[in-house]
C-alpha cells in the first residue's frame, strides 16, 4: 500500500475526483439513497448460503474499497481502509409476495459513507431452491464495471469452496487507494492539460443549458429527489438496432445516444445542446480487475440542426463520442473547471440531460447448479441531472430506466417521453429512414415502477424446428442458458473459432454444409436456420463422401506432401516444428501423466505415423503399436531455457518415428515445465487443443482411479488425406481455382519491405522469433472495435497487421496469407492431423482509408477468402502462377494467424498451468505474427527471416504494430 498506515491498523488515502463530488453532494442531502448502486437477482436451484457467506468474506479481504470508508479531513474527505471488516450476509424467509418491499428496503436505506462497509447483501428465501440475491453499494466505492468484477469473483470463490479445492487467488498489485492517489498525482502534474484545452475548445459557443418542458417552476437549487420508469426493449427490437449500429460502423452505444439526443431536440425544441454520458475511467490496465468508483461521466456535443435522417445524425453522434471518449482520463470537476460555465445552483453544469449504457454484471455469475435471472430493480430513488437514461444490455434484451426530477417533471410527461424514445428505437430497428421524426409512433405503455424478475426470452424465441435446433446447438457451444434468434454470436461472446464449430457440429447432425462467410453475414440463430432451410444435405451435393478409405497406406494430404518437399531441402531445418511449453505449479502424477500419453497415442492414428517414400506420392505408415515415452529430467530452474530448446530445436526426421515428443523438466516436486513438440505433418493448432483436452480428460481420470470417456473416432487423418486428393481429382474445387484466379489477377504479389541486407537468390528457413504481449487495455478496445465494426478480433489484428506493413513498405496494395482450419467436413472435429490451409487476402490500403473503411475491406477482403478455402495453398499457387523467385514464398511474403490459447484446454488436476512461449530458430515468410487468444491480453510471436532482418529492427515493427493496435481503442 502507498497509503500512510495509522497506528490502528488502517489505511488512510486521499479520495478520488469521484468520491470527492458523492461527498459534497451526501452532505447537502444526507438521507438521499441517490448514491446507492443497487442489484437484484433470482437464483432457482440449490443455493448454499454458508458457501456464500465465506465468498463473500474472501473478497471482502481483497478488495481495500470493500473495506473503505469515508472520512473528514478538515472538510475534505479521506479514505479509510479498514484492517478487517465483515460484510454479514441476511438471510430472510419471506413469501414471494413479500419481495417488492424486500428489495426497496435493501436498495434505497441511505449509507452513511463514514462507516464501513458501503455493501449491503441480503438473500430472501422463498423456498428450498428459490432465492431472491439483493445487493448494494454506495457509489463511492462501485461502478457498473466493479459489479461485475464483484460477481466474478464471489462466483469463482463459491464454486471453488463448494468442490472443496483450495482458494488461493493472487494478490492485487495494486488497490483502489493508489489509484487515487495516481489520478491527484496526474492532475496535479498536468498529465492532462491537453485534455483540459479540448474541452474547452470542443464546447466553446455550445449552448450549455437544455430547456426540457417542465411541470413545475424550476426550484433555486435543484434536488436530486427523482422517480424511475422502467421499460424493456424486446430483443427483436434490440437486435435490429445492434444490425442498424453494425451496419453504420458504430455501437449500440452511439444508436441509443442518437435516439435520446432526437428525442431531447423534438421535447426541447433545441437542435444544439450537450448531453453527459458515462465511460469506464479505467485507462491503466493495472486497475481492470479493481473494485471501485472508476466511472467519469463526461460531456457530448448534440447536433439535431437540419432535420437529419438516421444515418446522418447517427454519424455525427459517432464523430463526437469518439472525440469524448478519446479526452475522458480528465474528471468531470476538472472539465467544468476548464470551461467554466455560469454558476447555477438549480441545474447540473454542462449539461442536464445523462445516457448511461453498459452490460448487466448478471453474465459474470456463474454459481454451480443454479440458473441466475434478471429481476428488475429501478435505481434508487435519485436523479443526477434533468433528465437520466440508464440502459443495461444483457446481450438479449435492453432494461432502461428514464428517471425524471420529482420536483420538476410529472410521471404522465416522462411516460410520454419513454414511450416517445421506445417508438423510434423501433423505427430504427424496422429500418424506417422518417424515424427521427417528430411523430415517432407510441409503443407499449410504460407501467409504473415494478420489481419483479424480467420476462425470459420468449418474445425473442425460436418459432421453428429449425430455429429451435440451432439454438440447442448453439447455447450449448456458448455456455448460455438461452439465446435469442435475432442474437450476433459474437455479442453473446463468441469467436470466429467458435462460428466454425458452431457450423461443423450442424454439419454433422444434419449433413448441410454452411459456409462461414455465409454464416457471418448473419451471425443469428434466425440467420443459421434460413441458410439450413435452403442448402441440400450432403447427400444432394456434389461433393465426393468422406468414409474410411479402402487405400492402405494412404498418401499424404497435400499439405503433408508440401512439407515433405521442404523436409527434402533442408533436412536439419527445424521450420515446422510445432512447440508447446507450459509451466505445471503442484504435484504432478508422472505416471497418470504417461498412462494418458498411451491413450492418445493409441486413439490417434496419426501419432503414429510417419511418411515414407513411394518413388511417387509418399504414403502414410500408421504403425500399429507404438510407445511415446515421456522424457523426465531433474532440471535446475536456471537450465528451464535450455531444457525446453534441446526438445523444440532437434529437427524430425519424418521417416521415422516418433513425430511427438513430450518431455518434463522436474524443478521440484510441486513445481515442472512440460514441453510437447510435434512435426507439423502430424499436428495444427486445432489438434493441439484436442490433443490437450483429451490429455486432460484422461490424465483426471487415472488420478481419479476412474477410466476415461471420449468420443469414438469414425475415422482417421489418412482417410482426410485420400478424399482431400479425390476432391482435387473430381475438380470438385474447381470453381475456388477460378476464384482465386480472379482475386488475384494483376494484384501485386510480392511486399517490398525494407531489409537490414539484400535478398538471397533462393531463401532459406534460417529464421529468429520475439514474443510481445497485447496490454489488456488494448486488448479489450480491439475486443470492443470488433464488436463495433460488426466482425472479429481476427479482422482488428488483420487491419492493423496490413496498415503497418502498408506504411513501412510504402505500398497500398499487396497480400497478406492467414491461416484457416481446413476442416470442412464436420466428421474430422475430433481428429488430430495437419488440416491447416494457408490462404490469400487482399491488402488494399490505398486513398489513406480511417480505420474503419480499413476494417470494411478487410471483413469483406477476409470473407471472400474464408468462402474459397477449401482450395490446399498449392493448388491456389497453381491456378494463379505467380512468377516464379526462389528469393520469395509465392503469393504472400507477410503471414497474420490468429488462435486459440494453446494451453487454455491443459487442466492437470489442481494444478496450476502457466503457458510459456517457445521462441523458435526459423521462419516460414519474411515475417509471421501469431497471436493467441489469451485473457486478459492478447500473447503474440513474430517469426522473421535472419537472412533479412536483424532482431532490432523486427522488435521496431513490433511496438509500430502495438501503437497501431492501440489506436483501435479510441
Amino acid at each position: 500500500m502507498t497509503g500512510d498506515i495509522t497506528e490502528q491498523g488502517v489505511a488512510v488515502y486521499a479520495a478520488s475526483f469521484g468520491q470527492r463530488r458523492l461527498w459534497y453532494a451526501q452532505r447537502l442531502e444526507p438521507t438521499s439513497p441517490i448514491a446507492n448502486v443497487p442489484l437484484a437477482i433470482r437464483l432457482r436451484g440449490p443455493f448454499d448460503s454458508v458457501a456464500w457467506q465465506r465468498a463473500v468474506d474472501m473478497v471482502v479481504a481483497r478488495h481495500d474499497t470493500l473495506r473503505t470508508c469515508l472520512a473528514d479531513r478538515g472538510g475534505a474527505p479521506e479514505q479509510v481502509v479498514l484492517d478487517t471488516c465483515r460484510v454479514r450476509v441476511e438471510i430472510e424467509e419471506i413469501p414471494e409476495s413479500d419481495a417488492s418491499a424486500f428489495l426497496d428496503r435493501v436498495a434505497t436505506t441511505p449509507f452513511d459513507p463514514t462507516v464501513a462497509p458501503l455493501l449491503r447483501i441480503a438473500v430472501a428465501r422463498f423456498a428450498d431452491e428459490d432465492h431472491l440475491l439483493a445487493m448494494t453499494m454506495h457509489h463511492a466505492v462501485t461502478d457498473g464495471w466493479s459489479y461485475g468484477v464483484l460477481l466474478r469473483e464471489l462466483s469463482d470463490s463459491y464454486a471453488a469452496i463448494r468442490s472443496g479445492a483450495i482458494v488461493d487467488p493472487p494478490e492485487l498489485t495494486v488497490q483502489y487507494g493508489d489509484y487515487a492517489e495516481w489520478q491527484q498525482d496526474a492532475v496535479a502534474a498536468g498529465r492532462w492539460a491537453d485534455q483540459a484545452d479540448f474541452w474547452r475548445a470542443e464546447l466553446a459557443d455550445v449552448p450549455l443549458v437544455l430547456d426540457l418542458p417542465t411541470d413545475r417552476p424550476r426550484p433555486a437549487v435543484r434536488s436530486t429527489a427523482g422517480e424511475a420508469i422502467p421499460f424493456t426493449v424486446p430483443a427483436p427490437t434490440a437486435a435490429g438496432i445492434r444490425e442498424a449500429a453494425r451496419r453504420l460502423g458504430g455501437t449500440v452505444h452511439m444508436a441509443l445516444m442518437a435516439a435520446f439526443q432526437a428525442v431531447l431536440a423534438d421535447v426541447a425544441g433545441q437542435d444544439r445542446f450537450v448531453v453527459g454520458t458515462a465511460v469506464s475511467g479505467r485507462s491503466p490496465a493495472a486497475v481492470e480487475n479493481l473494485i471501485g468508483f472508476f466511472v467519469n461521466t463526461v460531456p457530448v456535443t448534440a447536433d439535431c440542426s437540419g432535420t437529419p435522417t438516421f444515418p446522418e445524425l447517427f454519424g455525427r453522434v459517432r464523430e463526437r463520442l469518439l472525440r469524448a471518449y478519446a479526452h475522458q482520463d480528465l474528471p468531470l470537476e476538472h472539465i467544468v473547471d476548464a470551461v467554466r460555465p455560469p454558476r447555477d445552483p438549480a441545474r447540473t453544469p454542462l449539461f442536464q440531460a445523462i445516457l448511461t449504457y453498459g452490460p448487466h454484471p448478471i453474465a459474470e455469475l456463474r454459481l454451480p447448479d443454479i440458473a441466475p435471472e434478471y429481476v428488475c430493480v429501478a435505481p434508487s430513488g435519485g436523479c443526477h441531472s434533468d433528465l437520466d437514461l440508464i440502459i443495461y444490455d444483457d446481450g438479449k434484451r435492453l432494461q432502461g430506466y428514464l428517471i425524471r426530477p420529482a420536483a420538476l417533471i410529472d410521471d404522465e410527461r416522462a411516460s410520454a417521453w419513454a414511450r416517445r424514445l421506445l417508438g423510434l428505437l423501433e423505427d430504427i430497428a424496422a429500418g424506417v429512414e422518417r424515424a427521427l421524426c417528430t411523430n415517432a409512433r407510441p409503443t407499449q405503455t410504460i407501467p409504473a415502477r415494478v420489481v419483479a424478475p424480467a420476462d425470459a426470452a420468449a418474445a425473442d424465441g425460436p418459432r421453428t424446428d429449425l430455429q429451435r435446433f440451432v439454438t440447442e446447438i448453439w447455447t450449448q457451444l456458448l455456455g448460455l442458458d438461452s439465446v435469442g434468434v435475432h442474437e450476433d454470436l459474437f455479442a453473446c461472446g463468441g469467436d470466429s473459432l467458435q462460428a466454425i464449430r458452431l457450423l461443423s457440429r450442424v454439419e454433422t447432425r444434419t449433413g448441410r454444409s454452411i459456409g462461414l462467410a455465409d454464416f457471418l453475414r448473419t451471425p443469428t440463430v434466425a440467420g443459421l436456420a434460413a441458410l439450413l432451410a435452403t442448402n441440400p444435405a450432403a447427400g444432394e451435393s456434389d461433393s465426393v463422401p468422406l468414409g474410411p478409405s479402402v487405400r492402405i497406406p494412404a498418401r499424404v494430404s497435400y499439405g503433408q506432401h508440401r512439407l515433405w518437399f521442404m523436409q527434402r531441402l533442408e533436412p536439419d531445418s527445424t521450420t515446422y516444428t510445432v512447440p508447446v511449453s507450459a509451466r505445471v505449479r503442484g504435484a504432478l502424477d508422472l505416471a497418470a501423466l504417461q498412462q494418458a500419453v498411451e491413450v492418445i497415442v493409441a486413439r490417434h492414428d496419426v501419432l503414429r505415423t510417419r511418411l515414407a517414400d513411394t518413388g511417387g506420392i509418399p504414403e502414410q505408415l500408421v504403425a500399429a503399436d507404438f510407445r511415446v515415452s515421456i522424457q523426465v529430467e531433474d532440471v535446475a530452474e536456471t537450465g528451464a531455457a535450455d531444457f525446453v530448446a534441446r526438445i523444440t530445436d532437434t529437427p524430425f526426421d519424418l521417416t521415422t518415428l516418433p513425430l511427438l515428443r513430450i518431455a518434463v523438466a522436474r524443478f521440484d516436486a510441486a513445481d515442472h515445465m512440460l514441453v510437447i513438440a510435434m512435426h507439423h505433418a502430424i499436428t495444427d493448432g486445432w489438434s493441439i487443443d484436442l490433443l490437450l483436452r483429451e490429455l486432460s480428460l484422461c490424465y483426471n481420470a487415472f488420478l481419479n482411479g476412474t477410466t476415461p470417456v471420449l468420443p469414438d473416432i469414425p475415422l482417421r487423418y489418412g482417410d482426410y488425406a485420400e478424399w482431400q486428393r479425390a476432391m482435387v481429382e473430381a475438380r470438385r474445387w474447381d470453381d475456388q481455382s477460378s476464384f482465386w484466379r480472379t482475386e488475384l489477377a494483376d494484384w501485386p504479389l510480392t511486399l517490398e519491405l525494407p531489409t537490414d541486407r539484400p535478398r538471397p537468390d533462393i531463401r532459406t528457413g534460417h529464421g529468429q522469433s520475439l514474443h510481445f504481449v497485447v496490454p489488456a487495455h488494448t486488448t479489450a478496445g480491439i475486443r470492443a472495435a470488433a464488436r463495433r465494426c460488426g466482425g472479429t478480433v481476427h479482422m482488428v489484428l488483420m487491419a492493423a497487421f496490413q496498415a503497418v506493413l502498408a506504411e513501412l513498405s510504402g505500398q497500398d496494395r499487396f497480400v497478406v496469407g492467414t491461416a484457416v482450419s481446413g476442416r470442412g467436413p464436420a466428421a474430422v472435429d475430433n481428429v488430430v492431423g495437419f488440416f491447416v490451409n494457408t490462404i490469400p487476402v487482399k491488402a488494399d490500403c490505398s486513398g489513406a482509408p480511417d480505420r474503419p473503411e480499413l476494417f470494411d475491406r478487410v471483413r469483406r477482403n477476409l470473407l471472400r477468402a474464408y468462402t474459397n478455402q477449401d482450395l490446399p495453398l498449392e493448388h491456389i499457387v497453381e491456378a494463379v502462377r505467380p512468377p516464379r523467385d526462389l528469393g520469395r514464398t509465392p503469393l504472400f511474403q507477410a503471414v497474420l494467424t490468429f488462435a486459440t490459447d494453446p494451453c487454455a484446454e491443459l487442466r492437470l488436476g489442481a494444478t496450476r498451468i502457466e503457458p510459456r512461449p517457445v521462441l523458435q530458430h526459423a521462419a516460414r515468410t519474411d515475417i509471421t505474427v501469431e497471436i493467441h487468444d489469451t485473457t486478459p491480453a492478447l500473447d503474440g510471436v513474430v517469426e522473421f527471416s535472419t537472412d533479412l532482418f536483424d532482431p532490432v529492427t523486427v522488435a521496431s515493427f513490433t511496438d509500430r504494430l502495438l501503437e497501431e493496435l492501440a489506436q483501435w481503442n479510441r
